[in-house]
């Protein structure tokens, strides 16, 4: 059997590790925003991994479609909120 990098559709426990480029210690909320390849997007509450990176993992219905999801650290720390880089994923079908 061998290991391979990409993940498919359906995976649940798929850890998130997001590089925020500044510290986050202190942030009241953060989320990783989501835009699914069909569009929909969505907001899933993330924790802080460290003092600049959060994660989150993967619940059932989170990598439901195959194709290029879209991602988006954000964090409220004080008065502040604000969006990290855009970043993609690409989740493929069974067998791809």
């Amino acid at each position: 059997m061998s290991v391979t990098n990409k993940v498919y559709i359906g995976t649940i426990g798929f850890e998130f590790i997001v590089d925020c480029n500044s510290t986050i210690t202190g942030a009241t909320a953060l989320t990783l925003e989501v835009k699914k390849p069909n569009g929909v997007t969505d907001s899933w509450t993330a924790t802080e991994y460290d003092t600049t990176h959060l994660t989150y993992t993967s619940v059932s219905g989170d990598l439901d479609q195959s194709g290029t999801y879209q991602f988006q650290a954000k964090a409220t720390i004080g008065s502040w909120e604000g969006y990290g880089d855009t970043f993609d994923l690409t989740i493929y079908n069974l067998w791809e």
